[in-house]
């Protein structure tokens, strides 16, 4: 049975406000709106739904052996605030509403839209139009951002959770970002760590927001985790992040630092002549690709005495941080291939890339949501441990000395 009282939520919304003109509702928030036209427009639609389940309308004559039998009150919640509605019953009990499902009180659908469109870093235009088109309904920036502000509590208590002792590895990147507040443009970078714990699954420790790369800038954040209850990293591998070693050193002087080969070898091929370039690739492999650290070391002179005198920058960045590059060889093949390069956290900022697209942000706040949202949708699917944990584990159980 289909009738003209059958109409959705959004629709019914956009003919009440319609109906009561726009002027009745100035000054009021979003959220108050709501609250003030949900509670008849949904007990309309129970009731509309009640008909078409017992295939006759209220006060019609029908032969059925169901009918109505009184109401049943519930509260719910949702982007409006929370409010108490008449919820219709049938005698056979075997009524299953749609718009309000039984056991259902959160039905904050719109705020969730808002949120989710917000993680897959839409713009607020963007979402203030499909908002429009969508639910029918006018909302301004400040209201989305008021909206997403409702994740902040969730970003602190991430922020601030507990971590583990120790980690077999921690890999550090960063990201850059445009931020704009107050008319000027400038660029910060995101930096998130990523652990590996030890039972070999993935945990990003936090992120960290900076305009600077310094050894104090790095203490504080290595100080912030072991704060957080960290006391053991036994791999930090990262890009060469100035003063990064130096910071690691000091807060956990134990830890073996592995500086990214990938990063290495993509800093020195900047400003190599194209033609020259394959020649150039062939004599850096003979360095991280040699058998051991005392063959690494020939090649490196060998590439000194070779390109120094062209590619200067490039010679002295591979001797200044060769130690840090070639820390791998201390380990057995399996740990080689988890620390050579940041790939895990280059897999994650990479999906964090492809939902920014570039864009500049309002405020600091604005990234941070945004950043957090990124984290938490690429962390779910994070279950299992990596490949060959069990084999890792006892190599560095051995090297070590966990208990």
């Amino acid at each position: 049975m289909k009738n003209k009282k059958d109409k959705t939520f959004q629709e019914e919304l956009a003919e009440l406000l319609e109906r009561r003109g726009v002027s009745e509702f100035k000054g009021q928030t979003f959220d108050e709106i709501l609250l003030q036209t949900a509670k008849p427009m949904l007990e309309k639609l129970l009731n509309a739904e009640m008909d078409e389940h017992l295939g006759y309308q209220k006060n019609e004559i029908s032969d059925s052996n169901n009918s109505r039998n009184g109401y049943s009150s519930k509260n719910i919640k949702g982007l409006f605030g929370s409010t108490k509605i008449k919820t219709p019953r049938d005698r056979e009990a075997s009524f299953e509403p749609i718009i309000v499902q039984k056991n259902q009180s959160n039905i904050s659908s719109v705020e969730q839209a808002i949120i989710l469109m917000y993680a897959k870093g839409q713009s607020t235009r963007d979402i203030v139009e499909h908002i429009k088109e969508i639910y029918k309904f006018d909302l301004d920036s400040s209201s989305i951002s008021r909206i997403t502000d409702k994740i902040l509590p969730e970003i602190e208590e991430f922020q601030a959770r507990r971590l583990q002792k120790t980690y077999a590895a921690v890999f550090i990147d960063g990201i850059r970002f445009k931020i704009r507040e107050d008319g000027v443009s400038k660029e910060v970078s995101v930096y998130i760590p990523l652990g590996i714990d030890l039972e070999g699954k993935k945990d990003v420790l936090g992120y960290w927001i900076g305009e600077s790369e310094t050894s104090k800038y790095w203490l504080s954040v290595l100080d912030d985790l072991k704060q957080r209850g960290l006391e053991r990293i036994l791999i930090m591998a990262s890009d060469n992040l100035p003063g990064i070693s130096e910071a690691i050193s000091a807060a956990f002087p134990k830890t073996k630092i592995q500086k990214c080969v990938v990063h290495q070898i993509r800093n020195s091929m900047r400003f190599v002549k194209y033609d020259e370039k394959k020649e150039f690739v062939k004599d850096m492999k003979k360095i991280y690709q040699a058998i051991n650290i005392k063959e690494a070391e020939k090649a490196l002179d060998n590439f000194e005495d070779k390109w120094s005198s062209k590619y200067g920058y490039a010679t002295r960045s591979w001797r200044k941080n060769f130690d840090e590059l070639v820390t791998f060889f201390e380990f057995p093949s399996e740990i080689r291939k988890l620390i050579y390069t940041t790939n895990p956290i280059e897999n994650l900022n990479r999906n964090i890339r492809k939902i920014s697209k570039n864009k500049s942000f309002p405020n600091m706040k604005s990234l941070s949501k945004v950043i957090y949202l990124a984290i938490k949708n690429q962390t779910k699917k994070w279950n299992l441990p990596i490949r060959n944990w069990g084999v890792i584990y006892n190599q560095l159980s051995i090297l070590f000395e966990l208990d």
